[in-house]
């Protein structure tokens, strides 16, 4: 029997309402079942209430300032991380509904397909890329520099179609 693979989720939050609402929760509960760290990052104005919705479903739960969209909030809980322990790294976000089927058949099948990183959909608009709202690097990419290099190159930027072009396309690219 092969050991369980080691896999941590960032879940990237926004809510103009400042609300987490019951399809996030479900998310993070989802993401709990496959996953042996969730790290839950918010843009949003939450109040203790609402962050205590996201908290009860994830390791640690946080806010900071709106910079960077997505990929800010995966940095700054990456740049905080010791990523030599785990073997799958999980980058997703608030924007879609689900899951609707329970996410550890597709984590299995994936973790034993032949790649180094994959995406649930991908994307012709502008350049072929991985969409980011669901994303999965293995070991392999978690330990080369080109990660590193990537992460640390992610600045605040407050431009959607910036952050699209550098960073979602960017990455992909990258790597």
């Amino acid at each position: 029997m092969q050991p369980a693979v080691k896999r941590l989720a960032i879940y990237a939050h926004y809510d103009a309402a400042g609300l987490v609402r019951r399809f996030t929760t479900h998310y993070l509960a989802e993401l709990a079942k496959s996953c042996q760290r969730v790290e839950f990052v918010s843009t949003a104005a939450l109040s203790d209430t609402e962050l205590a919705k996201a908290a009860r479903h994830c390791d640690h739960a946080v806010t900071k300032d709106n910079e960077g969209f997505d990929f800010g909030m995966w940095k700054h809980v990456i740049d905080n991380l010791d990523l030599h322990d785990i073997d799958e790294l999980v980058l997703t976000n608030s924007s879609v509904f689900g899951p609707m089927f329970p996410l550890e058949p597709m984590f299995a099948k994936m973790t034993a397909a032949d790649c180094d990183f994959w995406g649930a959909t991908d994307n012709y608009e502008h350049a072929w890329h991985l969409q980011s709202y669901f994303l999965v690097f293995k070991r392999p990419v978690l330990e080369d520099i080109a990660f590193r290099r990537f992460w640390d190159s992610v600045l605040p930027y407050r431009d959607k179609l910036q952050i699209i072009r550098s960073y979602e396309i960017g990455m992909t690219l990258h790597l």
